[in-house]
């Protein structure tokens, strides 16, 4: 099975506006239908792997994050995120294995680790004309 999502390019959707060398402050808009990360499966002979539809959106979001950074370092402190998902169908899906998708692709890029994330909110929508996922990420400040 082939899964076709569209083409990275840098400022695709939003032009991030860059505080402390790494968090932007406006969302940043990934085209595409989000979806959520599956659980792993075990094969025959023991081995764990991620299926194929959930592996080929985990590492389209890394490249999307990758080419946005630009080679910046990951952010190193804390962070809060605000997460809206946009999908193209009323299909039931789980809030949260979206946001997990979402944060596997992220680590070492835009943080080291999701464990950075001290405060999340989201929220899903339907929208089938223009399916996307809109993410702003600020500081965490005490």
């Amino acid at each position: 099975m082939r899964v076709n999502f569209p083409t990275p390019k840098r400022g695709t959707g939003s032009d991030p506006s860059w505080i402390n060398s790494m968090i932007w402050v406006w969302p940043l808009i990934v085209p595409g239908n989000p979806i959520p990360l599956a659980r792993h499966r075990f094969s025959r002979s023991g081995g764990q792997y991620l299926p194929q539809k959930s592996q080929a959106y985990r590492d389209w979001l890394h490249l999307h994050f990758v080419r946005l950074v630009n080679r910046r370092s990951p952010y190193e402190g804390m962070v809060q995120c605000y997460l809206k998902f946009y999908r193209d169908s009323k299909s039931n899906s789980d809030l949260d294995n979206l946001v997990k998708a979402i944060f596997d692709a992220a680590n070492n890029i835009l943080w080291k680790d999701d464990g950075q994330v001290v405060f999340f909110q989201a929220s899903k929508y339907y929208d089938k004309k223009h399916p996307r996922l809109e993410l702003t990420i600020l500081p965490y400040a005490l």
